[in-house]
């Protein structure tokens, strides 16, 4: 009879090779199983993942767990594969597959669970109100944000899509109907979507063919006047935009009827060229640039910059000094940039109708004084004057906006206007209008980062060769929707 060499390794091994005698044969030995890779490597926290597990001797695996929890619908593809679903779970997780051998870990690797993302349920979308013709951009606050693949709104991918960080998404707004909105953030951990109060409101205005809106309808901590609100709305146009080619971004000023003239202040009475006081009225709506021209601005349109202030201060750090507003440019120099830029400055009715935003006094309202103020003292909360600049310009739209949302209308520079100078003559002035360029001198509005209080209110009015050149003098502009 043959004789038949049997190694035995182990205790285990001894075990089988026994009974494989007794039994008159031998019995298979299993090998333990490895495992190599898991793909995908992370999941949403709900499960409901299908996982790929790659190794070897997976044949016959009974579990795989994620963690301690169990995973479903375990497949045993080959010996070299076995896929399933997983289950809930939290953090980083080890895989494990169990076969009639024994268990194998995937050591130095594991299974991520992401958290699924929220939208904040109070303006979690802003703004919260865009145009049917889209092409708003608009931001989203939330949590779990980092990943995302998709931003939706009532069902229709935006463009455009930034992760600003864990807790903030940009887009652009798609397209849509009239009406309220859903807006859904997708990320590998799952779809979060608004709750009503946070839906975006689709709504039919006409949006300029020069313009990106920013905003449709008045930012309510901004415009804090009712009134002012809907008459904006009324205009059926959006109510913040930014111009394509420039970049500057406008307000829409709506329509009306003011008293024009004399606003003495606490301090300061008015002067003769201030009277009569007279009704004016403006039509129609127009958009006002909401800050005035800044260097950066007049630069890239004009390839030179004339102002004093181009340097950085201990008030202004250098990154901002392109913020600060342009200055010693002529009234004559203007007209070059408002032809480039397809705007011109605004007439003086509509300047002081602007300035003042349905508000009397000398000064003009803003959000914690909204019908504005006669007390001198209360100017450096919406003007950069004598009282508060260290004598410089400073970086527009830093102070306080006034009803309509316009930044600087009370200081930081005086403003061209595009009217000759007359007195007014009767209480039915209508302003001189802009006339040809010629030496005529021209009105000049708003006080400035070297002017007392008095330069600064709502009426005063000043006169200046077109040719002039100051550094406490710029311009801001208009254009038509």
């Amino acid at each position: 009879m043959a004789v038949t060499n049997l190694v035995v390794r182990s205790a285990a091994h001894a075990l089988l090779a026994c009974s494989a005698l007794l039994l008159g044969g031998f019995a298979p030995v299993q090998t333990p199983p490895t495992i190599t890779s898991v793909t995908p490597s992370s999941g949403p926290a709900a499960g409901g993942t299908t996982i790929t597990v790659t190794g070897t001797n997976l044949t016959g695996a009974t579990g795989v767990l994620v963690g301690g929890g169990l995973a479903t619908a375990v497949t045993v593809v080959d010996a070299n594969t076995v896929t399933a679903v997983t289950p809930a779970g939290t953090g980083q997780q080890q895989i494990r597959v169990t076969t009639p051998a024994e268990t194998a870990v995937l050591l130095g690797s594991v299974f991520t669970y992401i958290a699924a993302p929220t939208i904040t349920a109070l303006n979690g979308v802003l703004p919260s109100t865009g145009p049917t013709v889209g092409g708003m951009p608009f931001s989203v606050s939330g949590t779990n944000f980092t990943g995302a693949t998709d931003v939706k709104v009532g069902g229709v991918s935006a463009t455009s899509i930034v992760v600003v960080s864990a807790t903030t998404i940009t887009a652009i707004s798609p397209a849509g109907t009239v009406g309220p909105k859903a807006v859904s953030v997708t990320t590998p951990g799952g779809t979060a979507t608004t709750t009503p109060a946070s839906d975006m409101t689709l709504s039919n205005v006409a949006v300029p063919d020069w313009a990106t809106p920013l905003e449709v309808v008045p930012n309510a901590t901004v415009v804090t006047n009712a009134s002012i609100r809907t008459a904006i709305t009324a205009q059926q146009r959006p109510w913040r935009v930014r111009d394509d080619q420039t970049g500057i971004e406008f307000v829409l000023i709506p329509p009306g009827l003011y008293a024009m003239g004399c606003s003495a202040s606490d301090v300061y009475p008015c002067a003769a060229n201030e009277f009569p006081i007279h009704t004016e009225s403006v039509l129609p709506a127009w958009y006002m640039s909401r800050t005035e021209i800044t260097q950066a601005q007049w630069t890239a349109q004009m390839g030179s910059n004339p102002s004093t202030f181009r340097s950085n201060s201990a008030a202004v750090p250098l990154s901002s000094v392109p913020n600060r507003p342009v200055e010693r440019v002529s009234f004559v120099a203007i007209q070059d940039f408002l032809t480039k830029t397809g705007t011109r400055l605004p007439t003086e009715p509509e300047w002081e109708y602007a300035y003042r935003a349905l508000t009397t006094n000398a000064f003009h309202g803003y959000p914690a004084t909204p019908n504005g103020t006669n007390d001198d003292a209360e100017l450096i909360d919406i003007a950069w004057c004598s009282r508060n600049s260290i004598y410089q310009t400073r970086p527009v739209g830093q102070l306080a906006p006034n009803g309509f949302g316009l930044f600087d209308m009370s200081g930081n520079v005086a403003e061209w206007v595009s009217d000759v100078y007359e007195p007014y003559l009767s209480d039915s002035f209508g302003g001189s209008g802009p006339g040809p360029i010629g030496s005529a001198a021209r009105v000049v509005r708003g006080g400035a980062w070297n002017n007392n209080s008095n330069n600064c209110r709502a009426s005063r009015r000043l006169a200046y060769r077109p040719t002039v050149r100051m550094s406490n003098l710029g311009f801001r502009v208009v254009k038509e929707p």
